[in-house]
Parts: C-alpha cells; sequence; structure tokens
C-alpha cells in the first residue's frame, strides 16, 4: 500500500489544538507548553500575544525542553515580549545546546562570534557551529566557513578538538540515560 493509501487527512483545527494543549501545559507537560507559546507567538488559533508566548516558553524551558531553551532564547535575543537581553539569550541558548539542539547551537555560534552577551570567541563559534553543521544546520556550516577566516590554524584545530570532546560527552551522557 501507497504513502497516500496510509495517510489521514486532518483538517488543522488550532482552536482543538489551544484547548488541549491549554490542558496538558496546565499538566506540566512541556511539549504542550511549548506548542501553546507557540500558538500564542505566531497568533495561531488565538488573538497574538506576545507576554502569554514569553510565559509559556519559560514554562517549558524550566521543565528542560530544548526547543523552549532555544525559543526563549530568541525572544531575549530580538526582544520580543521581553527586555532584550544578550545575557539570557546565552543562557538559554547554551542549555538548549547542550541538549544538542542544533539551532541553538547555530545561535550560540553566532552570540560568540559577534561577542553579544559572551566575550567573542571564535573556538567557540567554530566548535558550536561545527556541531550544529554536524547535524544538518546548513547556515552554521557556512557561518563556521566564515568564522575560520578569522581563526589561525591552531585555533581551527583547537577549535575541532573542543567539538570531538563535546561530542564524546554528549554521546556519553545520552548512552547513561539510556537514549
Amino acid at each position: 500500500m501507497g504513502g497516500e493509501a496510509r495517510a489521514r487527512i486532518v483538517e488543522q483545527d488550532y482552536k482543538q489544538a489551544l484547548k488541549w494543549f491549554e490542558k496538558a501545559a496546565k499538566l506540566n507537560h512541556s511539549d504542550a507548553q511549548r506548542n501553546l507559546a507557540v500558538m500564542y507567538a505566531e497568533g495561531l488559533g488565538v488573538k497574538p500575544d506576545v507576554a502569554a508566548a514569553v510565559t509559556w516558553f519559560k514554562r517549558a524551558a524550566m521543565r528542560g525542553n530544548a526547543n523552549a531553551q532555544r525559543d526563549l532564547g530568541v525572544m531575549y535575543a530580538e526582544g520580543r515580549g521581553v527586555k532584550p537581553d544578550d545575557a539570557a539569550a546565552v543562557t538559554w541558548f547554551e542549555k538548549a545546546a547542550m541538549q544538542g539542539n542544533a539551532g541553538a547551537q547555530r545561535d550560540l555560534a553566532v552570540m560568540y562570534a559577534s561577542g553579544r552577551g559572551v566575550e567573542k570567541d571564535f573556538v567557540r563559534a567554530h566548535m558550536w557551529s561545527s556541531l550544529a553543521a554536524a547535524q544538518g544546520e546548513r547556515q552554521a556550516a557556512e557561518n563556521r566557513d566564515l568564522i575560520a577566516k578569522n581563526m589561525s590554524p591552531d585555533m581551527i584545530a583547537k577549535a575541532k578538538e573542543m567539538a570531538r570532546a563535546w561530542m564524546a560527552d554528549y554521546e556519553a551522557r545520552r548512552k547513561r540515560q539510556g537514549r
């Protein structure tokens, strides 16, 4: 049987999604909290409400949801619903990046490359870009190549070694967690 025969077509119903995400979010389900935040941020089935989006992103982020942590970092970096705060953006990007979130790794690399919220550090920028690029983040690969133009061969070698060490540690943590 082809994929079309197995697939079910479900009409998007943002009102129903909102209802169920709200129920699950109130029970501290972090994915529902993050999805609810996205609905408020983008006005999906509800009037856009950036303050509500930030509230739900924070709740999910505090529960360890890497996507919400990255989203919250973006909110701080862009000053959406919160006062712009590059240091807070870096904090949230780092939390998500440490969980292997490629978008957060790319964003953290940009912060290091530009010195936003952290001291400018091309070695760390290259490392985080490399990790994100290894997960298919094309923009991270392009960024890494641009960052490398500002680095000596020794700096690039150090960044590559840091990326390898981070990846080995990450894989060991995942194995301990049974993933």
